[in-house]
């Protein structure tokens, strides 16, 4: 049981870093792959549409011998959030191609910020 826990707790340690590592502008892909060599892979995963990272973490998660999930949120509501999207559209054509769920901020959800 330790053992199970373990690796679930250098998962969890791992993403943490990657994460600040495609935040610094570093190759995700690289760094993600290069991280979770010798761990499991993940059932889950969420991405941003825009981050090549994020295709290539979500490729990485599917490709695992259990069931998985797959979301990249598309950030289509300039209203409520800086609107930005990808001039080749590379991770919604990645999410249509191999059946990810793309979860649009302007049609899916009710609230971007709290109030407060």
């Amino acid at each position: 049981m330790i053992k199970q826990e373990l690796a679930v707790l250098l998962e969890t340690i791992s993403f943490f870093f990657v994460g600040l590592i495609c935040m610094a502008g570093s190759d995700c892909s690289k760094a993600f792959l290069n991280s979770l060599k010798n761990l499991n892979k993940s059932e889950l995963t969420c991405g941003n549409e825009g981050g090549k990272g994020d295709i290539a973490m979500s490729k990485f998660s599917q490709a695992g011998k259990y069931p998985s999930l797959q979301l990249i949120v598309n950030h289509d509501d300039g209203a409520r959030e800086f609107l930005y999207s990808e001039s080749d559209s590379a991770s919604l054509k990645e999410a249509a191609k191999n059946k990810w769920q793309v979860i649009s901020m302007k049609n899916d959800w009710k609230k971007v910020f709290s109030d407060n």
